[in-house]
């Protein structure tokens, strides 16, 4: 195990739950309210409705900070030197295994308070459910979900980790590919290896290095369904 850790609830309250978009409609609401009912209306009756009004969307938000909270509680995200795991759910508890073989690439957002995602791009050979990952899965990609470690604290940090174990993990399947072609290439026939010629291991090793690429995107603002 490289690193373990869980997302950061407020951030992931912001991005994933969409908190302030739901205060923000709430307050919307209020002004309408006030501005529809003004001169038209008792000074009780506006009072009453605008009170049902922000009550409502105190309830709101305070349901969302809820969910975010107990969705962070109960996830665990772990990097060990062959794949990454998430473990998640607040009722049904569900591990994701995502071996490094399977991913493609990973990239690197981050936001102004050190937290980030980073998306794994799958290879087409390999999928996940997109309502099952969610919230960590990256947004509007359906046709192809993308798993993504979401709201992480310390995102630069946990991503230079990712890549120099996804680099490692390439360097050791192709060492491993070429001692394979060296041995069933070199067989003289007879159930024996001829030796291989020096440099066989490096000519025969495929190009990984693609596989480890991290992305960085520090946008202005904190949106991650840009």
């Amino acid at each position: 195990m490289l690193w373990q850790g869980a997302p950061q609830w407020r951030r992931l309250a912001v991005q994933a739950f969409h908190v302030r978009a739901v205060a923000a409609y709430f307050a919307l609401l209020i002004v309408w309210a006030l501005l529809a009912g003004y001169g038209s209306e008792t000074t009780k009756a506006l009072t009453l409705t605008v009170s049902w009004l922000f009550t409502g969307g105190a309830v709101a938000v305070g349901v969302f900070l809820l969910a975010a909270w107990a969705t962070t509680r109960s996830t665990v995200i772990t990097i060990t030197t062959r794949r990454v795991i998430i473990q998640c759910g607040v009722v049904l508890q569900m591990t994701f295994n995502l071996p490094f073989k399977a991913i493609e690439r990973a990239a690197l957002r981050l936001y102004s308070d050190g937290t980030g995602d980073i998306p794994l791009t799958l290879s087409p050979s390999s999928t996940v459910n997109y309502v099952a990952m969610w919230p960590y899965v990256r947004p509007w990609r359906f046709e192809r979900p993308e798993p993504m470690l979401r709201c992480i604290p310390d995102a630069a940090k946990v991503s230079e980790i990712l890549a120099n174990a996804m680099s490692a993990a390439a360097a050791a399947r192709a060492e491993q590919h070429a001692k394979d072609e060296a041995w069933f290439g070199g067989n003289d026939g007879a159930g024996h290896a001829a030796p291989a010629a020096a440099g066989t291991a490096e000519a025969a090793a495929p190009n990984e290095a693609t596989a480890t690429e991290i992305e960085t995107d520090q946008p202005k603002s904190a949106s991650v369904n840009k």
